[in-house]
C-alpha cells in the first residue's frame, strides 16, 4: 500500500469555524482513507489547526463540545484589545501592502496557543469519526481566507 497526499481547500463560513476535515474527504474521495491505520493532518496557519485526537475524544468529537471549548479561550483573548501583534505600524517584517492587508488578529494567536491547537496532528483512523479543522479567524474585516490543510495517510 502506498501513502496518499490529499490537499484541501478550505473555506471558512465565519471568522470562526469548525470544519469536518474527515467528512470532507470522504465526499470528496470516497473511503480513501479508511484502508490506512494512521493519518497525518497538516494545517500551514498560525491560527487555524487540529486538536490532539485524545483531547477530541474526550470533547466525544463532537462540534457541540469543541465549539465551547474553543471560546473558553477566545474569552481569555478577546479581539480589539491593545495587542502588540496588532499594532501594525511596529510591524518591521510587514511591507507597507502587507500592512494594508494583515487583519488584527493577535487573539486568534493566542487563542491558538493557549488552547493546544496544532499544525499538525496524527490521527489513528477510524471511518465516520470527525477531524476538525479549527479557523480562528478565517474571515476578518479585511476579507476571507481560503485555508490549506494536507492529509497523509
Amino acid at each position: 500500500m502506498h501513502p496518499k497526499e490529499i490537499t484541501l481547500a478550505l473555506v471558512p463560513q465565519a471568522r470562526f469555524d469548525v470544519i469536518d476535515v474527515a467528512q470532507k474527504i470522504t465526499l470528496d474521495f470516497g473511503d480513501l482513507l479508511s484502508q490506512y491505520r494512521k493519518a497525518l493532518y497538516c494545517s500551514y496557519h498560525t491560527t487555524a489547526g487540529y486538536l490532539e485526537q485524545s483531547l477530541c475524544a474526550r470533547l466525544r468529537y463532537s462540534r457541540e463540545h469543541v465549539a465551547p471549548f474553543m471560546r473558553a479561550f477566545q474569552k481569555l483573548f478577546p479581539p480589539g484589545e491593545n495587542y502588540r501583534h496588532d499594532q501594525l505600524q511596529f510591524r518591521a517584517e510587514l511591507t507597507e501592502e502587507q500592512r494594508q492587508r494583515e487583519p488584527c488578529n493577535a487573539d486568534s494567536h493566542l487563542t491558538f496557543i493557549g488552547s493546544g491547537l496544532r499544525n499538525c496532528v496524527t490521527y489513528l483512523n477510524r471511518p465516520g469519526t470527525p477531524v476538525y479543522f479549527i479557523d480562528l479567524d478565517g474571515i476578518h474585516e479585511k476579507g476571507r481566507r481560503i485555508r490549506q490543510t494536507t492529509v497523509l495517510a
